[in-house]
């Protein structure tokens, strides 16, 4: 049996890369924190990669969390007020982002949340968006038509911590 081979494409500075999403074009869609939010991408095939920044997001997201794809080239990128270990309660937000024009095309806020980690899309209905609330227990369903935001599932016995 062989080893699989590593390489090192690029080396962030200071980022913490939190997700990674493999493009159709075999491109990388890296969500981070630490920066002033951009998801970035780089291409694993350059001779010399570099980590492209994708779009500008709120001057209050420091940290971006999750990422799906989303019909018609959009992609759904989660992301709030990172702080130390934590995001700042109330800061999250779901964002629709089209990386053909680079422009974040709607931001969706999901109030009362102490994180969004990670998301998923549901296969019949992929405007649809889940989310976890991991700190206190829930999930999300955000709708990316409609804007609504409701909560799915809840564990009582964590309750909410604020």
């Amino acid at each position: 049996m062989s080893n699989p081979s590593i390489k090192q494409i690029y080396r962030f500075p200071t980022e913490f890369i939190e997700n990674v999403l493999v493009l159709p074009n075999g491109k990388l869609l890296l969500s981070t924190f630490k920066s002033p939010g951009p998801p970035y991408i780089p291409d694993p095939t350059a001779t010399e990669p570099q980590a492209k920044p994708v779009a500008s997001f709120d001057k209050g997201i420091t940290g971006l969390t999750g990422i799906v794809p989303l019909e018609n080239g959009l992609y759904a990128v989660s992301g709030g007020l990172h702080t130390s270990f934590s995001f700042q309660r109330g800061s999250m937000k779901l964002f629709t982002v089209s990386l053909q024009s680079g422009k974040v095309v709607d931001s969706i806020p999901v109030p009362d949340t102490a994180t969004m980690n990670g998301l998923a899309i549901l296969p019949y209905n992929p405007h649809v968006v889940l989310s976890a609330d991991s700190i206190e227990g829930r999930i999300f369903a955000i709708d990316t038509h409609t804007r609504e935001v409701s909560v799915i599932f809840e564990n009582i016995d964590l309750g909410s911590s604020g």
